[in-house]
């Protein structure tokens, strides 16, 4: 058999490999490109005849994943993700190369992904006519590649779309079924009928890549999924079947969401320090009246009690915002609190309220109540905690809150533990999930979505523990578990 012979390929998958979006390029053990669809020629800027023999300057034995920028024709450069799998070509070594350009997605979210020269490919001496393909090129694929007839049956597949559940393989009459999976709009809005890219490439129309949530039956979380389709056409230039091209990028629309709420907390974090800085006039004069009120010798017990619990709070707003504006790495020093004398002060600031709810609080103190910490922040988690707490339980509802310790919870360092339960609506396990996430709220319009994540990243601060259990139609539990940040005897808890 020739050189010329070992590349051909057969009509049928040249048909679907010319139509996918994606390029592909084989190349020999050297390195010389022996076959390039036209989508490679359009990544690259070049003709077939120019492609043929060239020799490519990356060395492909040490890649599998990368990122290249290639100069065009005009003066631009575009930005190219490449992938490659390394192949046995009828009985010789060879290299498949995907490409996807990636310059939309590199300029609105630049990643740290290498760059390599703008020339991906050079001349070589012998330039070839030979083409290639075969199933090679599409097993060697991470991208799936589905093939239809003209009545939508599956015709051919590629390993890609089993493994990411877009197909199931043949069964023993041969037939091989549609996708498995609903397509949707978002994880909630389903796709309308004729629609879908496979449904309007068979119509004869190019669709380009469209994103999609494919809820599977096979995958209870579903995913979300690229999908591009091409009709195909005979050499007649009749309508034959069509191309899909089905790409998996959940793992990206999780970063891209993450990026999304950090984003936000930036915003949050400039709007807090400036509100800061702005209350801290008013809020000095507040505390320069409440010290003349207490000079009032005519006051009664009860006002000097009250006026002391208003003095405590404003302290606490101003060590917030001194804490905002970054005068200091901590918002008070760090001082032996009583946490069951805390947990009984902040109901007592939020006994009106409770009242006027009919909201019946039982609380339960058991052991030592000691922790090494700063007391502002605690108050904060406990504030957080009963104030949703409040917020969940109905007219005439329940409270139950709960302190003990110290507690040996991991075995190695004694805890007190912070337990605030309510009968309220619940959380289902959605939300459940998620409670902790900034911005994620069940309040709709009164919540913020930052109480709970900011109680988290305090209790991480001091490598504690938080814990939420609930039940929808019967209320929730809160748990906290905070380093006493002293020795000592601990009872063990499992």
């Amino acid at each position: 058999m020739g050189a010329g012979a070992r590349w051909q390929i057969d009509e049928p998958y040249r048909l679907f490999v010319d139509k996918i979006c994606d390029g592909i390029i084989l190349a020999d053990a050297r390195g010389t490109i022996k076959y390039a669809n036209p989508a490679a020629e359009l990544l690259l800027d070049c003709g077939q005849t120019e492609l043929l023999g060239q020799s490519i300057l990356l060395s492909l034995d040490e890649i599998d994943f990368i990122e290249v920028a290639c100069a065009q024709r005009d003066g631009t450069t575009i930005f190219v993700e490449l992938r490659v799998s390394r192949v046995d070509w009828q009985g010789e070594p060879a290299y498949m190369i995907s490409m996807r350009d990636t310059t939309r997605r590199k300029k609105a979210a630049p990643t740290e992904c290498a760059q390599r020269q703008t020339e991906f490919v050079s001349p070589a001496e012998t330039p070839s006519s030979d083409s290639p393909a075969l199933q090679q090129i599409l097993d060697s694929m991470t991208e799936a590649v589905v093939v239809y007839d003209q009545s939508g049956r599956i015709t051919s597949f590629n390993a890609a779309a089993l493994r990411l559940g877009f197909v199931q393989s043949c069964g023993a009459s041969g037939e091989r079924s549609q996708h498995l999976g609903l397509l949707l709009k978002d994880p909630i809005t389903p796709l309308p009928a004729g629609e879908s890219p496979i449904a309007r490439a068979l119509r004869g129309e190019s669709t380009g890549e469209t994103e999609f949530f494919m809820a599977s039956r096979q995958d209870a979380l579903g995913k979300f999924i690229t999908q591009s389709a091409s009709p195909m056409r005979d050499s007649n230039g009749s309508l034959c079947g069509c191309v899909l091209v089905a790409r998996d990028i959940t793992d990206r629309k999780h970063q891209e969401l993450i990026f999304s709420r950090n984003e936000k907390l930036v915003t949050v974090g400039r709007m807090a320090a400036t509100l800061a800085h702005e209350i801290n006039n008013p809020l000095a004069a507040m505390m320069n009246a409440l010290f003349l009120i207490s000079l009032d010798q005519s006051l009664s017990d009860s006002s000097r009690k009250t006026l002391k619990v208003a003095e405590i709070e404003v302290r606490r707003i101003a060590n917030l915002t001194q804490h905002t504006l970054g005068f200091r790495s901590q918002a008070g020093p760090s001082t032996s609190v009583d946490i069951t004398g805390l947990v009984d002060d902040v109901l007592e600031m939020y006994n009106s309220k409770l009242e006027n709810r009919s909201v019946r609080v039982v609380r339960k103190h058991s052991g030592a109540s000691h922790v090494q910490a700063i007391e502002g922040e605690l108050r904060q988690i406990v504030c957080n905690l009963v104030t949703n707490g409040i917020d969940a339980v109905p007219p005439n509802g329940s409270m139950f809150i709960r302190t003990a310790g110290p507690i040996m919870l991991d075995g190695i360092r004694p805890m007190m533990r912070i337990t605030v339960a309510d009968s309220g609506t619940g959380i289902c396990q959605a939300g459940l999930q998620r409670i902790f996430e900034a911005f994620y709220t069940t309040k709709e319009s009164v919540g913020t979505g930052l109480g709970l994540w900011a109680t988290s990243e305090l209790v991480r601060k001091y490598k504690g523990k938080i814990r939420v259990r609930s039940c929808v139609g019967r209320g929730s539990v809160f748990t906290v578990w905070i380093p006493t940040g002293h020795r000592g005897h601990a009872v063990q808890c499992a």
